[in-house]
């Protein structure tokens, strides 16, 4: 996709707005859970759902932290290696209930407010995924609903692949 302003930009806020809901339909399954429910296993073993969740929030931090390089062209602080990733979901799993829920949201938000601040000329640039491969950085927002999505999925909770 090449984004500019007559071509991409609607597309662009299209893939927010996909985004947008995935983060929804993920809030309303995360409400009302209680702490031996985020403790129990996940479909993803051996982690259980707090992991799970967790995990989608580091990897939220890491698409923040895509898309404000491609917004300033610089490296908005340290990048956290795979190592540090996996120490702060470890943290960030062992929270209370509510607490992890309110991390996985404000997370998720700020991808979608990072998105919703990108300049269009700045959709086309490279950045590059932890594993060195690299994409535009509208392909960070696709990154981001595969993994809200595919992560729902296994939390067990009832949401599926057909959803």
């Amino acid at each position: 996709m090449n984004v500019s302003p007559a071509t991409g930009a609607a597309a662009v806020d299209a893939l927010i707005d996909d985004v947008v809901r995935s983060v929804g339909r993920l809030a309303q399954t995360m409400d009302g859970l209680t702490d031996a429910e985020y403790r129990a296993p996940s479909g993803l073993a051996p982690w259980t759902r707090g992991q799970v969740l967790a995990h989608i929030a580091g990897g939220a931090d890491a698409y923040v932290w895509l898309l404000r390089l491609a917004r300033t062209g610089s490296a908005p602080g340290p990048r956290q290696d795979a190592a540090a990733l996996a120490e702060t979901a470890e943290r960030t799993a062992a929270l209370p209930a509510d607490a992890l829920a309110d991390r996985t949201r404000r997370a998720l938000d700020l991808v979608v407010a990072e998105a919703r601040e990108m300049p269009v000329a700045k959709w086309d640039t490279l950045v590059a995924a932890l594993a060195g491969w690299r994409h535009p950085a509208w392909y960070t927002l696709l990154r981001c609903q595969r993994e809200v999505e595919h992560h729902h999925v296994d939390l067990g909770l009832g949401y599926g692949t057909a959803d």
